[in-house]
């Protein structure tokens, strides 16, 4: 079934088949968006506390490590998420909310030891934004991904 998309529809359109060719809501690509500035702020603060810490044990080291590794999730799963994308979904809840947490622990540890380190408060503060925004928004891109994926299977027809 081939669909021209200069003409309009000679079959009734179902909401579902609208909603998936407006592509992302406002609210998924704000959630994207978010999630992606605080994988940023979190790969900032990994590369900061990387670089100008001494670790006296090996686990102070693997937990910026992980502050970092959840980063780079939150920023590639954001982008993918400003889209509604269904690979992008999972991820990006998983690496904002850990994320976050990972921050703000951090963040608790420094304090209680004299430090202060704002590029991870602002990090954690937006990992939490961000995972809030993706947790309020996944059912409807979960949405969108369904709607998309049974528009292309109507093409394939």
């Amino acid at each position: 079934m081939t669909v021209d998309p200069y003409q309009t529809p000679k079959e009734p359109v179902e909401a579902e088949d609208v909603e998936a060719q407006q592509g992302s809501s406002a609210l998924v690509t704000a959630a994207g968006f978010a999630a992606a500035a605080a994988g940023i702020m979190m790969l900032a603060t990994a590369w900061q506390l990387d670089s100008m810490l001494y670790f006296v044990h090996a686990w102070q080291q693997w937990w910026v490590y992980g502050i970092g590794l959840c980063g780079a999730g939150a920023l590639v799963g954001g982008a993918g998420y400003t889209q509604a994308r269904g690979w992008s979904i999972h991820i990006t809840l998983v690496s904002t909310v850990l994320g976050a947490l990972a921050s703000w622990s951090w963040a608790v540890y420094a304090l209680m030891n004299g430090g202060f380190n704002l590029i991870n408060i602002v990090g954690a503060g937006g990992a939490t934004g961000a995972a809030m925004l993706v947790g309020m928004s996944m059912g409807m891109a979960q949405r969108i991904v369904r709607a998309r994926a049974a528009l292309f299977s109507d093409l394939e027809d």
